[in-house]
């Protein structure tokens, strides 16, 4: 594919002499898909420890898009990364991006009960390091888990004394220090998310503005294991806590992985869990045996974990004039348990064969606001002008939503797929959904606009 703002008509082309007569509506619904597919910063995960990390590119082919990063450090405990090690780090972001995924990253000093984490000086001495190289992958990173404090950075079991009030807000305070503006730092519990901003709740209005509370998300380490979740809601206030996090959970993402089999792992229990919360990502790999009690459900996690966008109808002038402005309409659906929360643009292109015409950034949309639910359809609207140097002729027009960053907007893999029939180019990383909509060259002198 080529891409390009316009092709532009050479000095032969001849307008066409169209009549100058109100154009119809072209009016469109779109069925949904009940087809499983990848799709970018969503779905189960996969664990990879940062260190030696081989070719990773057999990840994508199971339907994962998403990889659990664990740069885990118990050699330096007691002082400073050592150079190779951090090589070894940039090395295994690398090998992230060459196999299209993106990162949840966790630091960790040790993998089991009783043994030691770092103290607060080795832990920013460490952070300090390792920012330049959050920064230069930003765009490969999903976001962070709090990590760093006692068994697993899972927040109990410090040798160091992390697990005080005091010790928690300092190594969140380092983290949205140490780590890209914008990238979400998930707790493992509610309460040390409300401990830290003094109980204040996070209001629409500073969602995704970067501030520290709209920073701060969730993971669950022991999801369906018991009612509380092994702790994870205190014993005698869960559904309280559930409430708050199903409306924090709007803003900031949630996931994490079992832990347990237990009697809440199941189906009938589950989704309407990860549905009520907004899950956005599960570890594939553990608890298997919690996992396989869940297995008539695995399609459905498959599914909807994180967002499902899909098309449910469009409508635009039945054909398309240079010069002259012409209005689209959109509608779109989420299917999903949660929205998307990282920044993603939408752009409408105008395409013929494999060129890009025409692109239009459709400016209000934010699919960072598009909720789940039953009935809820968000309308963007948007009103161009077709450039008079187009080249006359047939266009198909496309939905791409693709990644933010400069270095991944273009790779197809690191962009949106619709959830409907028939519409996704995989070449393209785009989703088209009219094709052979005329574009004609207006005739010299007529008055007439495009509705």
């Amino acid at each position: 594919m080529t891409p390009q703002r316009f092709l532009k008509a050479g000095a032969a082309a001849a307008f066409l002499g169209l009549a100058a007569s109100p154009a119809n509506a072209i009016e469109r619904t779109f069925p949904p898909s009940d087809e499983v597919f990848i799709n970018p910063e969503r779905g189960f995960y996969f664990p990879v420890q940062f260190r030696n990390v081989p070719s990773l590119g057999a990840i994508p082919a199971q339907g994962i898009s998403l990889i659990y990063a664990d740069i885990y450090l118990p050699e330096y405990r007691d002082g400073p990364i050592a150079q190779d090690r951090l090589d070894n780090i940039v090395a295994s972001f690398d090998r992230t991006r060459q196999a299209g995924l993106k990162a949840i990253v966790r630091i960790t000093y040790n993998h089991a009960i009783g043994d030691d984490d770092a103290p607060l000086s080795v832990v920013e001495t460490h952070l300090e390091q390792l920012a330049p190289i959050f920064e230069a992958h930003a765009d490969v990173i999903y976001g962070f888990q709090a990590g760093i404090i006692g068994s697993w950075g899972e927040w109990h079991s410090s040798s160091n004394g992390l697990t005080s009030e005091p010790n928690r807000r300092a190594v969140i305070e380092l983290l949205l220090q140490h780590t890209p503006p914008g990238k979400f730092i998930a707790l493992r519990t509610p309460p040390f998310k409300w401990d830290y901003t003094g109980g204040t709740a996070l209001l629409p209005q500073q969602a995704f503005t970067g501030v520290p509370i709209a920073r701060l998300a969730h993971h669950n380490d022991c999801f369906l294991a018991s009612s509380t979740d092994v702790g994870t809601y205190p014993g005698d206030s869960v559904e309280l806590w559930k409430s708050r996090l199903g409306f924090d959970t709007q803003f900031v993402p949630i996931g994490g992985e079992t832990c347990r089999v237990s009697e809440f792992g199941t189906c009938g229990f589950g989704i309407p869990e990860m549905e009520r919360l907004h899950w956005s990502y599960l570890n594939i790999a553990y608890n298997q045996d919690v996992l396989d009690d869940m297995a008539p459900c695995r399609l459905e996690f498959e599914r909807r974990l994180g967002y499902r966008f899909r098309l449910v109808s469009a409508s635009l002038p039945d054909q398309l004039v240079t010069g002259r402005e012409a209005t689209v309409r959109l509608v779109f659906a989420n299917d999903g348990f949660a929205p998307i929360y990282n920044p993603r643009p939408v752009v409408l292109r105008l395409l013929r064969s494999d060129d890009v015409v025409m692109e239009i950034p459709l400016t209000t949309a934010d699919p960072r606001r598009w909720l789940p639910g039953e009935g809820l359809t968000y309308t963007v609207q948007e009103t161009f002008t077709v450039p008079p140097e187009i080249i006359p002729g047939d266009v198909d027009l496309a939905i791409r939503m693709p990644d933010p960053s400069g270095a991944l907007e273009g790779d197809a893999r690191y962009a949106i797929r619709l959830a409907n029939p028939d519409l996704w180019d995989a070449a393209g990383g785009q989703n088209v959904f009219l094709r052979g909509v005329p574009l004609q060259a207006v005739q010299p002198g007529s008055t007439w606009a495009v509705r």
